[in-house]
């Protein structure tokens, strides 16, 4: 074979080599767009969907740090003061708050509106400052997880109440 006929060929294998190699490119490139498209579609809908996590619903109350019921003895000792009735402080300044519930069953329901957290929250109020026994404080308590998710709009107030969680 001559030489010039070598070079022939090999130039059109050559050719057809960096042709393939400029596709392959292509490809790889295409596929990595594609990846980085569709991870920022995922990352916008986690972030659209759930940036309400990060949002908590409150309800202001006026507690009232009855010595009495918090430090019956008034000595202030931490053990006394983290067992007292906190959850009864929070029903109390409920009943108090919604004069107008009168009903048992309506009270029940009325309680549920504050996280049961909350009395824990006071607790650590109380036992990280004891000064505040005997007085009357207005307070930001977290709302239930179902008056929450209404609040954020999970849960929809156009179904009838007797087919939602939230009355």
């Amino acid at each position: 074979m001559n030489s010039e006929l070598r070079r022939n060929i090999i130039a059109s294998r050559l050719k057809k080599r960096y042709a393939k190699e400029k596709a392959f490119r292509l490809m790889g490139l295409s596929a990595i767009f594609s990846a980085l498209f569709m991870l920022t579609i995922l990352f916008t809908s986690i972030i659209g969907n759930g940036y309400s996590a990060f949002q908590q619903t409150f309800i202001r109350l006026e507690i009232s740090f009855d010595s009495e019921e918090i430090d019956p003895g008034g000595k202030r000792d931490a053990e006394i003061l983290s067992q007292a009735n906190y959850g009864g402080l929070v029903k109390k300044s409920l009943r108090k708050t919604f004069p107008d519930v009168k009903k048992r069953s309506e009270k029940k329901k009325l309680y549920k509106i504050i996280s049961p957290g909350a009395a824990f929250e006071l607790r650590e109020m109380v036992l990280a400052n004891p000064g505040i026994i005997g007085t009357t404080r207005t307070v930001w308590l977290p709302a239930d997880d179902d008056i929450d998710m209404l609040m954020k709009g999970h849960i929809s107030r156009g179904v009838e109440e007797t087919e939602r969680r939230v009355k």
